[in-house]
């Protein structure tokens, strides 16, 4: 009786490598997504020492900053930010306005000439000239 070959396990001298791999070595340095991952930028905190628990640090650091300055500051963001949304609804309404007087005046203009309405100002009436 002779083995099938499925029940014939290979020993070590059986096996023929046929071409060495190239393992490259990795590293820190060289492997790609560690190099990735360093390209990240880091948040650093205003205070360094809240995030790591250090009271010494941070209350240095809050020694240095002056109240009334930077409640100054927010004050002045707050205003800036405020300025700049009204400029922003004052831009939209105005983009508003433009789109539909054209439309009220082509309207206006499909009614019979009895039934028109005067044109259309943003003026009062003693400015109208």
């Amino acid at each position: 009786v002779v083995p099938s070959p499925a029940k014939h396990r290979a020993k070590m001298d059986d096996i023929v490598v046929v071409a060495q791999g190239t393992q490259s070595l990795r590293n820190i340095h060289n492997d790609p997504d560690v190099i990735k991952l360093q390209e990240i930028p880091t948040f650093q905190p205003l205070l360094k020492g809240v995030l790591s628990g250090q009271t010494s640090l941070s209350t240095i650091c809050l020694e240095k900053l002056d109240s009334a300055q930077v409640l100054q500051l927010f004050v002045g963001i707050k205003s800036f930010i405020h300025t700049l949304s009204m400029s922003m609804i004052l831009r939209r309404i105005q983009m508003g306005i433009d789109q539909t007087i054209p439309l009220m005046e082509r309207l206006n203009n499909l009614l019979p000439e009895s039934e028109r309405l005067e044109p259309f100002s943003m003026k009062p009436d003693g400015e109208i000239k």
